[in-house]
């Protein structure tokens, strides 16, 4: 049996898919970030979503450090699931005018996607908005990142 985990942190994430990918069908990391350097063993959950805030203090959308950038991590999970093709970029529609525009980067065919929240802070999008996720930034609630997850990784 498979269990749906998603962790809001990056190393737990990323190391458990990466050490017991037979027991996943998936991962999400949300204003989360994977560090350089990091490699998986073939058999890496191929399913995988990121969704990171353009205007993440603490976890920048274009990284920082050890922090990699979005687009890099989506890279190298591309590349990780042999996919090829030109990657669509589809802004999506807007539920709200919260100010974040919620845009879908994927390969046709690919498991894996990032949800680049623009204008969206350090905070988990659809989530309640309260005075502590206000001093993150503005939580989009374009786009429900726990609804998404769940349904993605639900699906065969």
């Amino acid at each position: 049996m498979q269990t749906r985990v998603s962790f809001p942190c990056t190393r737990p994430a990323d190391l458990f898919a990466c050490t017991k990918p037979q027991l996943l069908v998936g991962f999400g990391m949300v204003a989360a970030a994977q560090l350089s350097g990091t490699s998986c063993a073939t058999g890496t959950p191929k399913k995988r979503l990121i969704f990171a805030g353009t205007n993440d203090s603490e976890v920048p959308y274009n990284g920082l450090g050890v922090l990699q950038a979005a687009e890099t991590t989506l890279g190298q999970w591309e590349k990780a699931e042999a996919c090829s093709g030109e990657e669509s970029i589809t802004t999506l529609p807007a539920l709200v005018d919260d100010g974040p525009t919620v845009i879908e980067h994927q390969m046709p065919g690919c498991a894996a996607i990032l949800y680049e929240i623009d204008n969206g802070g350090h905070t988990w999008p659809g989530a309640e908005v309260t005075l502590t996720t206000t001093l993150d930034g503005v939580t989009s609630q374009n786009i429900d990142a726990t609804q998404v997850q769940w349904d993605y990784f639900s699906s065969p």
